[in-house]
């Protein structure tokens, strides 16, 4: 696989709730998950301190861009992420949190881990088994293997398996803390970038998922075997 640019991820993933959580008061507010709007792209410019071209994003046909809210309060975004549904899971090419949610002195925590357990949601919801794939950075490798309980596939690529997906759903749907104990934050506000998997990493991708499927079928045959044998 050819050297791969640091252009990954870099965001750490603080919580992973169906709520985001105000850092100053402590207090929970559920969120909602839908699609930008035109209107939303007047906000989210440089100008306004995001990171990314937004707009460049939303230009790609292939990729749709959703946005994070408060329950109720759709005009103001605590974050973005751009996905891409692939032939056999989800490509995760960008996630950025708001300007107000960046470093030490974010509002509100949580941002980033609802963002990618709706893309393992849409991986099962389009027939890909909860996959979703995404470019790291070097120094959080380690990070998202504990935190999202991703596969360092080689080089800078991670996937987000069957079961590590639906682990994290249930996490969301169920409000659970991945992290109960504070962790030291990286100087991290973004996962992702605006460039296109290269043909090596398209293919890593596919094979892993197709190893990954191939275990499973060979797991549950077994399975299958020891029970009759029983019966």
């Amino acid at each position: 696989m050819k050297k791969q640019k640091e252009i990954g991820f870099d965001i750490e993933i603080d919580e992973m709730t169906n709520s985001i959580k105000n850092v100053i008061s402590g207090d929970s507010f559920s969120t909602d998950i839908s699609r930008i709007t035109k209107t939303d792209l007047k906000t989210i410019t440089k100008k306004d301190g995001w990171l990314f071209d937004w707009k460049l994003e939303l230009s790609h046909p292939e990729r749709d861009i959703y946005k994070l809210t408060i329950v109720n309060n759709q005009s103001i975004i605590q974050g973005l992420i751009s996905l891409e549904v692939k032939s056999d899971h989800v490509y995760m090419h960008l996630v950025e949190s708001a300007p107000f949610n960046k470093g030490k002195t974010k509002l509100y925590a949580g941002v980033p881990g609802n963002l990618v357990a709706f893309a393992c949601k849409l991986s099962f919801q389009r027939g890909h088994e909860g996959n979703v794939a995404f470019i790291s950075k070097t120094q959080l490798i380690d990070h998202y293997i504990e935190s999202l309980g991703a596969e360092h596939v080689g080089g800078l690529l991670m996937i987000i398996d069957s079961a590590a997906a639906l682990k994290l759903i249930n996490r969301y749907f169920s409000n659970i803390q991945i992290m109960k104990t504070k962790k030291v934050e990286l100087d991290v506000d973004f996962i992702g970038g605006q460039t296109s998997l290269t043909k090596e990493e398209e293919k890593a991708i596919h094979e892993y998922i197709k190893k990954s499927k191939s275990k499973r079928t060979k797991s549950t045959s077994l399975k299958t075997k020891t029970v009759k044998q029983l019966i």
